[in-house]
């Protein structure tokens, strides 16, 4: 790190941001300290070792720290930041998903960037600050197979106008909440809630984004250039040659022939990839113990050898009876002949596989318009959908799209079950009262796996789904209940998430949840020419092939009116906005048809919730009489409360009373005797009375069977 401190500030909407390096974290490989208005966050990047991994080992972390709102933890007992709350897990996978897509994924040094948020205001929100100070420090360390720069913007509307860099309160009462990672050109990464909002109005806010994220860059650029004196990590990327992957050229017929086979599944095409696999691996252990073996000196000699045999299927073992294709034996020592080590060869193929399989569906695509499972690009796989699954839950569906398949299960509880807010973002305590929780068992696609509860992916599905369905529900005020929904994926094969979505809506349906209209959601691929970047071709409803090889998975959520929730994957450099504003459109013609099949399960809400869930009866008590009905030391709620079996919650500032019951009747039962309590008595009004107790200067009395007394 330059000992020369760095900072370089620009005018932002009418305020100061500033990027400056050279002071804090020098051990690290770079650090970058970035602010606007008075939110400040630190970006360090380390460059590790080369790892044994079989991925690309990025790891992004955003760590969120009280002190930076002035908070202290509100637990009694612990007052460190414990672990992550969803919304840093959240942000941290926005860093992620808007700078994973620049980096070559044949890298292997451990790579991780640590955000830590130092100073927050109530104005700035400090996610979008990050996005920008990863990519300004990843950019000092001049990472050969990083291809930065990227900037983020959030942009908000009210009313006609669009506000880029809005404040919370902005976001608030905005239609929408937009954050947009690129550079003006491109797009990496696209996260938006939305109430209900056109495709049309949706675009505007992209447009809006570009020349905002083009001058990000251009300010993150300068400063760049400013300190671009670092030392060049030294990179391992194992990127195969050439020769790996025209090595399964060979095969290209049979691959066609299993992986585009409609009567395969998922799970059988995968079968038939590894065994592809472990068929040349075996083939490569022939080949090395030959050698090992002395049999042959070389392999000219052993290529005439081989060359000169007949048979299609060579016997090079009788004693043991080991076989090997000769195109195989061939192919395999001409690769020796270059490389020397069979390790190296084993590895390389493995990735010349995927290479050579990325190349085949996109070619497929683009060329024939040919999917996977013979689909048109605009086609939704089968859908079905079931309600009302089971006898004691409060509401059920399961959504099934192809071989993905979600079970969803609501429950209704009372005010009490909402979740309190405490974290750094959270500048006033506040309740959650609808949750959204999201479950991916290893089972789903077929495998075994550890169990450590919910990872960062169940995470950001979830609030994904959870943002999809919040413009359709009702106000708490109306609708004075907590809900909670759990996604349960059975199966997999492309967007558990969007499954989930519907799955979501059709439960709230069936539990009896007066939505205003049912949410459908679907993936939306991408498949772009390497050769020409305005060639490409946008796909409906991507299965896991088409995920893994495409351009992005672009998950789009909405009613029959509009937009509700997006989250955009990248898997290329950058996404153009003609593309994304086409898989916008296309999207819509898909959630219709979605939404008419959900539709025909339930149409809509059903008339009363489930007799298991708790019931709620609402009344104002005047503020003059809530001592009456509260009692001293609390002795006649108390007492209502045990006679009718319920849960009654009292508003200190509106009298407003919620009384929850398990059953209808206890609710009921429990309003009535708090209108007999703060019921206003006329002189004259005859009352049933009961004498309870005598004293001399007078008799107590409680009236019309009541706790009034």
């Amino acid at each position: 790190m330059n000992n020369n401190i760095i900072k370089h500030d620009v005018d932002f909407g009418g305020q100061m941001l500033t990027l400056e390096t050279g002071f804090l974290a020098r051990q690290a490989t770079s650090s970058v300290l970035a602010t606007v208005g008075e939110t400040t966050v630190l970006a360090a990047v380390v460059v590790g070792k080369e790892t044994k991994s079989n991925y690309f080992p990025l790891q992004v972390v955003y760590e969120e720290r009280l002190y930076a709102s002035g908070k202290i933890k509100g637990s009694r007992f612990i007052k460190r930041e414990g672990r992550p709350s969803d919304n840093a897990v959240l942000t941290g996978r926005m860093v992620d998903r808007s700078i994973r897509s620049l980096f070559d994924p044949y890298i292997r040094n451990e790579i991780q960037v640590i955000i830590t948020v130092l100073s927050l205001d109530e104005v700035n929100s400090p996610d979008t600050l990050a996005v920008l100070a990863a990519s300004t420090a990843l950019s000092i360390c001049n990472i050969d197979g990083f291809s930065g720069m990227v900037s983020s913007i959030r942009i908000a509307k009210e009313g006609a106008k669009l506000i880029p860099n809005p404040s919370y309160e902005q976001v608030a009462k905005s239609e929408y909440d937009v954050v947009v990672s690129g550079d003006g050109e491109n797009i990496m990464m696209l996260e938006a809630g939305a109430k209900e909002v056109n495709e049309n109005d949706f675009g505007d806010a992209l447009d809006k984004s570009a020349n905002i994220l083009a001058q990000l860059n251009e300010f993150q650029a300068g400063f760049v250039k400013a300190v671009d004196n670092q030392e060049k990590p030294q990179i391992v990327n194992i990127r195969p040659g050439e020769e790996f992957v025209k090595f399964w050229d060979q095969y290209q017929s049979v691959f066609q022939e299993n992986i585009y086979s409609n009567d395969r599944n998922k799970k059988e095409k995968e079968g038939f990839i590894k065994n592809s696999i472990d068929s040349v691996q075996t083939g490569i252990e022939v080949i090395k113990s030959i050698f090992n073996g002395g049999q042959f000196s070389d392999t000219n000699s052993l290529l005439e050898w081989f060359n000169g045999q007949e048979k299609e299927i060579i016997t090079v073992d009788e004693t043991n009876g080991i076989a090997i294709e000769k195109k195989l034996a061939l192919s395999i020592i001409k690769l020796y002949e270059n490389n020397q080590d069979f390790d190296v060869i084993s590895t390389n193929l493995e990735h010349g596989m995927e290479e050579f399989l990325d190349k085949l569906v996109k070619e497929n695509i683009l060329e024939s318009e040919l999917r996977v499972d013979g689909r048109k690009l605009d086609q939704v796989r089968e859908i079905i959908c079931k309600v009302g699954l089971f006898g004691r839950t409060h509401g059920s569906s399961i959504f099934q799209r192809g071989e993905t398949q979600v079970l969803n299960v609501l429950t209704v509880g009372t005010k009490n079950d909402a979740q309190i807010m405490d974290n750094m973002e959270d500048f006033e305590e506040s309740t959650k009262s609808y949750m959204h929780h999201y479950n991916f068992p290893a089972y789903s696609v077929g495998e075994t796996g550890r169990y450590f509860g919910p990872g960062r992916r169940e995470i950001g599905h979830g609030s994904l789904a959870e943002k999809a369905l919040l413009p359709v529900l009702p106000d708490f005020e109306e609708f004075p209940y907590t809900l909670r929904l759990v996604s349960e994926c059975l199966g997999s094969n492309g967007s558990t998430s969007m499954a989930s979505t519907c799955a979501s809506s059709l439960s709230l349906m069936d539990g009896g949840i007066n939505i205003t209209r049912p949410v459908a959601g679907i993936a939306m691929g991408l498949v772009v020419d390497n050769s020409d970047s305005k060639k490409f071709k946008v796909l409906t409803d991507i299965q896991g092939m088409e995920d893994h090889y495409g351009g992005m998975d672009f998950k789009i959520t909405g009613t029959r009116n509009g937009i509700t929730a997006v989250q955009l994957d990248n898997k290329i450099t950058g996404v153009s906005l003609e593309a994304l504003k086409t898989a916008i459109n296309d999207a819509k013609k898909a959630r219709i048809h979605i939404l008419d099949i959900m539709e025909k399960a339930i149409a809509k809400p059903r008339a009363e919730m489930s007799k298991y869930a708790p019931m709620v009866e609402s009344i104002v008590i005047p503020m003059d009489k809530v001592s009456e009905v509260i009692g001293s030391g609390g002795k006649i709620i108390k007492g209502i409360i045990a006679k009718t079996d319920t849960e009654i919650e009292i508003d200190d500032v509106t009298g407003r009373a919620l009384i929850y019951g398990k059953k209808r009747d206890d609710a009921k039962q429990a309003l009535e005797i708090i209108k007999k309590i703060i019921k206003e008595y006329k002189q004259g009004e005859k009352v049933q009375a009961q004498i309870f107790r005598l004293e001399a200067y007078g008799a107590f009395a409680k009236i019309d069977g009541g706790e009034k007394e």
